[in-house]
């Protein structure tokens, strides 16, 4: 089995955009993308934003990109997504924008606030690369508007 792609969708600038809560975020992400290796094994390949985003934070503030420019590389990087997962304890517009996207082209997408609800988004997003259809995937399924 050729493995998944999966992006993970996050905020990085949040709220407000201060320096300390893009920090903040992007350690908080990273973590979780270390997580979702970790848990998933070789057989996804994860996307994590947060990990890339020197280069992003940089180009904004020399003004050679835009917020709306970045995000659209980043639903570029989705359309190549098996999956994405999506930490929505924060809802910024970058997240929002991303599972919009992701939903319009028909990517699975799992909302997760916290790490309980990641080891289940993980699960979830497992049993579906396999093909397995449990009870607990249908309803996951119902709610988030796939059937």
């Amino acid at each position: 089995m050729q493995a998944k792609k999966l992006y993970f969708s996050h905020a990085i600038r949040g709220i407000t955009g201060s320096p300390e809560e893009i920090e903040k975020n992007c350690r908080l992400a990273t973590a979780n993308a270390a997580f979702m290796r970790a848990y998933l094994g070789p057989k996804f390949v994860v996307y994590c934003p947060a990990e890339n985003d020197a280069f992003p934070q940089m180009a904004m503030k020399k003004s050679l990109l835009s917020i709306e420019n970045v995000l659209a590389i980043d639903c570029a990087l989705i359309e190549q997504s098996d999956f994405v997962l999506a930490d929505t304890s924060i809802l910024s517009k970058g997240v929002r924008k991303e599972i919009d996207r992701a939903l319009g082209l028909g990517i699975l997408v799992f909302r997760f606030a916290g790490l309980s609800e990641l080891k289940t988004g993980c699960d979830f997003i497992r049993e579906m690369a396999r093909g397995v259809s449990t009870a607990t995937t249908a309803v996951t399924l119902k709610e988030y508007g796939h059937e």
